[in-house]
């Protein structure tokens, strides 16, 4: 049944990171189901990701990682909604930020309004604060906003069962609480031929050596760190290798330092970003893809580079932790403990040493994506959810 979807996000427009990546290809999704769809989003630069939403609402702020800058654009958010909304649209989406969901909630009731909202809740903000080193206070304020965030929503989307049963034990009712994984554009990310990768490899960085990659957001929940020492040490044994690293973040210049460090700057490629339309080209040339995480997520995050190097048809190397680890089974991921190195560095000796099950997992991972990380799937999982 066709319904009418306004969908308000404090996304950065005009940076293709997994937060907007995820926000628009949802919203595309919800649009290539039938539904119609407006969008509320800051600034007015759309970036190299197109949205297909009927209309786009643009705040006349751009987003800044600040706090003054969030409050602003929430409250930006909330004025906009107060003179948008209407019984036309059947939900409103929010992606989580401070307490849109009370002061909707608040519209909806001055205004007689019949809209359901939806909010939807990609992490555990307790658990990303004290990842970060935030302080005590600050995690006690960050799990309450979200908690009250949940309470005042009719309907709570979030990436991983271990986040709604942090939200159940904070006594948000379980049937209220969906859990939409992330997903991926099949169409936008796929395999090449085996002479295509060789081609672009060449073309792209004039080598034919086994290329180990990753692709995302550096933070220090990603635990890349612990990649570039495994790789260190497997390139003692290997020099036909090099490491990819594509992404940009806070951790950045910190991980330049690790590598400088250890004498691996002329075997470590890095680029800052590469654009959205180009992304699938530098995964095909990847031969091993890495979703490396802290043991710290376990439970609490579904990472969006997993379903695009699935997409793309890579073998994938990724931690043993909970919202990961399942994916195990099906042939297409490896996992490693986080606690333990070794155990990186002999899964990566594996499939260095075994070209055949690099293929044979290359395989796997784009009929896997194909069947269940279709993000048309899962708009009408989360459109259908009652």
């Amino acid at each position: 049944m066709k319904k009418k979807v306004l969908m308000a996000g404090l996304i950065d427009p005009g940076k293709n990171d997994a937060g907007k990546i995820h926000f628009y290809e949802l919203a595309n999704a919800f649009k290539a189901n039938g539904n119609d769809v407006d969008l509320i989003v800051p600034g007015n630069n759309l970036g190299n990701l197109k949205c297909k939403a009927d209309t786009i609402f643009h705040l006349p702020l751009t987003y800044r990682e600040n706090m003054f800058n969030i409050f602003l654009l929430s409250f930006l958010q909330i004025v906009y909604y107060f003179f948008i909304s209407s019984d036309e649209y059947d939900f409103v989406y929010i992606r989580f930020r401070l307490f849109p969901c009370f002061f909707i909630k608040l519209i909806n009731k001055i205004k007689r309004l019949r809209t359901e909202i939806y909010a939807e809740q990609a992490g555990w903000v307790e658990k990303e604060i004290e990842i970060q080193k935030g302080n005590l206070l600050i995690k006690i304020i960050g799990k309450n906003i979200q908690i009250i965030d949940a309470f005042f929503a009719d309907k709570v989307i979030v990436m991983t069962k271990g986040i709604k049963e942090r939200l159940i034990k904070n006594r948000i009712k379980r049937s209220k609480i969906y859990v939409a994984e992330n997903g991926t554009n099949t169409d936008h990310f796929y395999p090449f031929t085996p002479q295509e990768r060789k081609n672009l490899k060449n073309k792209l960085l004039n080598t034919d050596k086994t290329i180990l990659g990753f692709t995302g957001n550096l933070s220090k929940w990603q635990g890349i760190e612990q990649l570039i020492y495994a790789y260190k040490k497997i390139r003692e044994e290997n020099n036909d290798l090099l490491l990819l690293i594509i992404g940009s973040g806070i951790y950045r210049d910190e991980l330049i330092t690790v590598i400088n460090d250890n004498d691996l700057s002329d075997s470590v490629i890095f680029r800052e970003n590469a654009d959205y339309s180009e992304i699938n080209k530098w995964m095909n040339i990847t031969d091993i893809a890495f979703a490396p995480k802290i043991k710290e997520l376990d439970g609490i995050t579904s990472p969006l580079k997993l379903r695009d190097y699935a997409a793309s048809g890579n073998a994938v190397i990724s931690t043993d932790i909970a919202g990961i680890r399942e994916f195990a089974e099906f042939g297409w991921l490896k996992t490693y403990n986080p606690d333990n190195t070794d155990e990186l560095i002999e899964t990566i000796r594996e499939l260095i040493q075994n070209k055949d099950i690099i293929e044979n997992m290359s395989k796997k991972s784009r009929e896997y994506a194909l069947k269940y990380f279709s993000w048309n799937k899962i708009a009408d999982a989360i459109s259908s959810f009652r």
